[in-house]
């Protein structure tokens, strides 16, 4: 599994989730995303008593993220995006792992989504707000089997 953002920025401190997913997950290969790469390099150790790997880098870079799939070697059942919360973060994020990185029939969640439209985290064209893109995804979904009897 890959999470985005092991929690380096929140007030309880990074890994909390880490430790969940370890006592949920025993014998899974989790990894993380997360920006702050000083915060990784303190927390290393506890990161790997926890058999959690990480790495590192800013998620609206598509370089970044085509690294991350190089350097974890994809093929995730899960993905949670609970990182950055601009638009293009989630966007870029989801467009990349989704297609590059998941499983097919993985599961890719994408916390805090209401943001794309908030207007202090819109960023990019205006053109690529992730919820309007899923929404346009699934209406094609449904419009093209619209009369259909699958």
């Amino acid at each position: 599994m890959l999470e985005i953002g092991l929690g380096c920025n929140m007030d309880y401190g990074p890994g909390h989730s880490a430790r969940v997913w370890r006592e949920y997950m025993p014998n899974a290969e989790i990894w993380f995303g997360e920006y702050d790469a000083a915060c990784v390099a303190k927390h290393r150790a506890h990161l790997d008593k926890l058999g959690v790997k990480a790495v590192t880098g800013d998620q609206a870079d598509i370089a970044t993220l085509n690294r991350w799939v190089k350097e974890t070697g994809g093929g995730f059942d899960f993905i949670v995006d609970d990182g950055g919360h601009s638009n293009m973060q989630i966007y870029n994020s989801f467009i990349v792992l989704f297609e590059k990185a998941l499983n097919p029939g993985g599961i890719f969640v994408i916390e805090d989504l209401y943001v794309c439209r908030t207007p202090s985290f819109m960023d990019g064209d205006g053109k690529h707000i992730t919820l309007e893109v899923i929404k346009d995804w699934l209406d094609d979904l449904t419009t093209s089997h619209a009369g259909s009897n699958e």
